[in-house]
C-alpha cells in the first residue's frame, strides 16, 4: 500500500474521531440533553414550610430535625417561595477583592453569590470585562452555599440571615490573606461565626464555622458546603471544540458525572476525605472537606434543572461552655493543574483530556516545562514539535529512506501498470512479487505516521482543554492559540507546505491518474478543515511539515549519493 493511501487513512481516522466526538456531545450521554420535567410534590399542610429538601440530613435523625434551616416562620416563608420561583433570596452584599478575584457574599445564607476572575476577560478585546464564574442570576444560577445542620439545638443554614461587620473588604498591599467574618446568634446562647479566608495569588478559599455553645445543652451537628448550579446549554461556536459540562467526584477514585447521571442516580456516599466539583471548559468549582475525616458526598435535584452537589462532615458533639471549629476548602477558578493536584488527590483530573489522558498528560507536562524556559506558548509549541521530531527521527528516517528507495521501483511499477491495465488482481500480484524479490517492504514508511497520530490528537486535547492556552498569544496576528487563526494565514501556510511535501513524495510513487488527483486535492481539503482548528494545533502541524520536508530532502540527497557511489564502484 502506498504511503499516500495510509496518509489518507490517518486523515480519515482523525475526521471520524472528531465527528464521533461531536455526535457524542449532541446525542450521547453527556449531560446536555433537555432536562426531564420533575414535578415538585405539594407540601403537606401539617408540615412546617421551612423543611428543606436541599439540606443534607444527619443519618439516623428524624425528618423533623431539618429544623436547623429555620430562623422563624415569618422570615423563612418568603425565601422558600423565592427559591421555588428560581431566584435566591437576597440580603446585603459584601464585596471582596483580591489580586485575582472579585467576590460578592450575600448576608442571606452567607453564600458566595458572584465571583469574577480578574485575570480572565470574557473576550480578548475586552480586558476590562472579567469573566463571571459564579452568579445568582436565575437563568444561569451557579453559587456556593454552606452552613450547619444539628440534631436538637438550632444551627444556621444557607437559609438564615448573617450579620456582617462591614460590606467592603480588599486584600491590602503586602498582605497574604483577607478574612471576611459573618456572625449568627440565637437566643439559646448559640453563636456561630462563619469565616471566608482569601489568599494572595490563589483561587483557594478557606471556609470555617466556629461554634460557641453558651446554652445549657449539648450541641450535636456538623458543617456542609455545596455547589448549586442550573443546568444550561454550552455555547458552541466551533463544531470541532466539544468540552464537558457537568460534575466530578473523588471517593477514592475519580469519576466524571454528567447532569443526566446525577438525575438518574443521585450521589450519596460515605467516604474518608473525598471532594465534589462542578466542571466546565477551563474552570472548576470544588468543595473539599477535611481529608482526615468521614464525609457524606451527596447530590440533589431541585425543580428539574437545578443540581446540588455537596459534602457534609460527620456529626460532632459540643458540650455547654465549649467551642469548636469546622473547616473545609473551596477552589473556584481556572484549572491550574499543579495547584489543584497539590490541593486534593486527583483534583487535576477535572481537566478533561478524554480517552487519551494517559498521553495528553505527559504532553502537557513537557510543554509546561518548555514554557517555563521560553515564556511563550507559541514558541513552546514550535520547540515541542522539534522535540517530537527528534524523538521520532529514526522512524522518520526509515520512512523517508523507504520513500527514496521507492523511487527506484517507480519506473518498473509504472511499466506494470501499463502492462496489466485495469486488471487490479494481476497488477497487485506482480507488485507483491517485485517487492518480495527486491526484499522491500512498502509499509516501511507507515509506522512514523501511525505513531505520530496519537500525539497529534493528544496535543489537540491539550490545546483545547488547558486554560494556559486560553487567550495565549504567539506573535503578530496570533493572539489566541486556542482559537482559529482569524486571518487563516496558518491554515494556508499548512496547505502550501503539505502541497510541496506531496509533490516531493510523488517522485517516489508511480501513481495512476486518480491517485494523482487525490494527492493534489488533499492539501486543499485539509487546509479548509484546519481553518476551524485552534491556531496552536495548525502551528504544530505546519512546523511538522517544514521539518519533515527538510529531513526528506536530506535523506533523498544522502540516498542519491549512496547510489552514485555504488554505481561508481
Amino acid at each position: 500500500m502506498d504511503n499516500i493511501r495510509f496518509f489518507l487513512f490517518c486523515a480519515l481516522v482523525l475526521v471520524v474521531f472528531l465527528l464521533w466526538q461531536a455526535w457524542m456531545e449532541d446525542y450521547g450521554d453527556n449531560g446536555l440533553a433537555e432536562p426531564d420535567v420533575v414535578e415538585q410534590p405539594a407540601v403537606p399542610a401539617e408540615r412546617e414550610p421551612a423543611e428543606r429538601e436541599d439540606l443534607p440530613e444527619i443519618p439516623e435523625q428524624p425528618a423533623e430535625a431539618d429544623r436547623p434551616a429555620l430562623d422563624s416562620e415569618a422570615t423563612d416563608t418568603p425565601p422558600a417561595r423565592a427559591e421555588r420561583d428560581g431566584a435566591l433570596p437576597r440580603g446585603e452584599r459584601i464585596r471582596v477583592e483580591t489580586d485575582l478575584l472579585r467576590v460578592e457574599i450575600d448576608t442571606q445564607g452567607g453564600d458566595l453569590r458572584a465571583l469574577y476572575l480578574l485575570d480572565y476577560p470574557v473576550e480578548l478585546d475586552e480586558p476590562e470585562n472579567p469573566l463571571k464564574l459564579l452568579t445568582d442570576d436565575p437563568a444561569s444560577l451557579y453559587v456556593i452555599q454552606s452552613g450547619l445542620v444539628a440534631r436538637d439545638l438550632p444551627a444556621p443554614s444557607h437559609h438564615d440571615r448573617w450579620q456582617a461587620e462591614r460590606l467592603e473588604y480588599r486584600l491590602a498591599d503586602g498582605a497574604k490573606t483577607v478574612t471576611v467574618p459573618l456572625v449568627w446568634e440565637h437566643e439559646s446562647g448559640l453563636r456561630v461565626t462563619k469565616r471566608y479566608t482569601f489568599h494572595r495569588n490563589d483561587y483557594l478559599i478557606e471556609l470555617e464555622h466556629e461554634v460557641e455553645n453558651a446554652s445549657g445543652e449539648t450541641w450535636r451537628g456538623t458543617q456542609y458546603s455545596q455547589l448549586q448550579r442550573r443546568e444550561v446549554e454550552i455555547s458552541r461556536d466551533n463544531m470541532f471544540i466539544r468540552t464537558f459540562l457537568g460534575a466530578a467526584i473523588y471517593d477514592g477514585a475519580y469519576e466524571k458525572l454528567s447532569y443526566s447521571d446525577l438525575r438518574e442516580d443521585p450521589v450519596n456516599r460515605e467516604v474518608e476525605g473525598g471532594w465534589v466539583a462542578m466542571i466546565q471548559h477551563y474552570y472548576t468549582g470544588a468543595v473539599i472537606p477535611p481529608a482526615d475525616g468521614s464525609n457524606l458526598l451527596y447530590s440533589r435535584l431541585l425543580n428539574g434543572d437545578r443540581h446540588i452537589f455537596g459534602a457534609r462532615g460527620e456529626p460532632i458533639s459540643l458540650a455547654p461552655g465549649n467551642a469548636l471549629s469546622l473547616s473545609s476548602q473551596l477552589y473556584v477558578g481556572p484549572q491550574y493543574q499543579q495547584r489543584m493536584a497539590d490541593l486534593a488527590p486527583r483534583l487535576d483530573r477535572t481537566v478533561d483530556y478524554g480517552l487519551l489522558t494517559i498521553l495528553a498528560k505527559p504532553v502537557y507536562v513537557i510543554m509546561s516545562w518548555i514554557h517555563s524556559v521560553v515564556g511563550n506558548w507559541g514558541w513552546t509549541i514550535v520547540l515541542f514539535t522539534l522535540l517530537v521530531k527528534a524523538v521520532f527521527y529514526k522512524l522518520s528516517d526509515t520512512q523517508f529512506r523507504s520513500m527514496a528507495k521507492m523511487r527506484e521501483f517507480a519506473p518498473r511499477i509504472k511499466a506494470l501498470r501499463e502492462r496489466y491495465g485495469d486488471d487490479r488482481e494481476k497488477l497487485n500480484k506482480a507488485m507483491m512479487e517485485l517487492y518480495r524479490d527486491e526484499k522491500f517492504n512498502p509499509l516501511g514508511g507507515c509506522l512514523p505516521i501511525l505513531v505520530q497520530l496519537p500525539v497529534f490528537i493528544a496535543l489537540y486535547w491539550v490545546l483545547i482543554e488547558s486554560v494556559e492556552f486560553r487567550h495565549a498569544p504567539w506573535m503578530l496576528w496570533i493572539q489566541d492559540l486556542s482559537a482559529p487563526d482569524p486571518y487563516f494565514v496558518l491554515p494556508v501556510l499548512f496547505g502550501v507546505s503539505m502541497f510541496i511535501q506531496q509533490k516531493m513524495s510523488q517522485a517516489a510513487m508511480a501513481m495512476d491518474p486518480i491517485q494523482q488527483r487525490i494527492i493534489m486535492f488533499l492539501p486543499l481539503v485539509l487546509m479548509i478543515f484546519f481553518a476551524f482548528f485552534p491556531a496552536g494545533l495548525v502551528l504544530y502541524w505546519f512546523i511538522n511539515n517544514i521539518v519533515s520536508m527538510a529531513q526528506q530532502h536530506y535523506v533523498n540527497r544522502r540516498h542519491d549519493a549512496e547510489q552514485a557511489a555504488k554505481r561508481g564502484g
